[in-house]
């Protein structure tokens, strides 16, 4: 009874100690990444981790861009977006993986209808569920158009640096997948984190928005 009570008397002492901080965190009881919390707030930051259900998720019908396909090189798309699109924090036990080291790009005549481009990051020797794995996707005035959308209509928007991000956290198989689509400078940006730790993926969006 003496040992119960202690403990109840911890956690209370803990919740006065990091709310007289201004930080409410949130840990999910999700064994997928022991460094997961759902929420927490911090010098003026303010995140959360929306946890939409898998169930609820459809297909988005894409449609193909328009114009002509011209292959660039990353030189040639960090000089069309004005910055190096590769300068960020990268976890280190993850490389640069496009294959074919070119991004397509559409054009009709010389506008640009299609400027999407996606640097994927991957350890040695493959990627999947058990394999971390992350792509940063950009696209100038939009965010990128996904593939999958969520019916759960209580999606709660982050504060990063004065800039609003859009968290989602799904746990499937054991594994992680964390996603963030904002704005920054005029660019939209979806990134996601495949079976890296959620403090890992937070060290990109913070150098992203930077």
């Amino acid at each position: 009874m003496k040992k119960q009570t202690g403990i109840i008397i911890g956690i209370l002492l803990a919740v006065i100690v990091l709310g007289g901080i201004g930080i409410w965190i949130h840990i999910s009881d999700n064994p997928a990444d022991e460094t997961y919390s759902a929420s927490w707030e911090e010098n003026g930051n303010k995140v959360y981790f929306n946890e939409p259900d898998h169930d609820a998720v459809a297909a988005a019908k894409l449609v193909l861009p328009e114009g002509e396909k011209k292959e660039l090189t990353l030189e040639e798309v960090n000089r069309y977006y004005g910055r190096d699109m590769s300068d960020c924090y990268i976890p280190e036990n993850l490389v640069k993986n496009n294959l074919k080291e070119k991004f397509d790009f559409y054009y009709d005549g010389d506008i640009v209808t299609s400027d999407r481009a996606v640097l994927w990051y991957s350890i040695e020797g493959g990627t999947g569920p058990d394999y971390p794995y992350m792509e940063i996707e950009f696209q100038k005035g939009k965010i990128p158009l996904s593939d999958m959308i969520y019916a759960d209509s209580d999606i709660k928007e982050s504060t990063i640096n004065g800039k609003k991000v859009t968290f989602t956290a799904e746990f499937q198989e054991g594994s992680t997948n964390y996603k963030a689509e904002f704005f920054n400078n005029e660019i939209g940006y979806r990134v996601q984190g495949i079976a890296i730790s959620q403090e890992e993926f937070m060290k990109v969006i913070y150098s992203l928005l930077d």
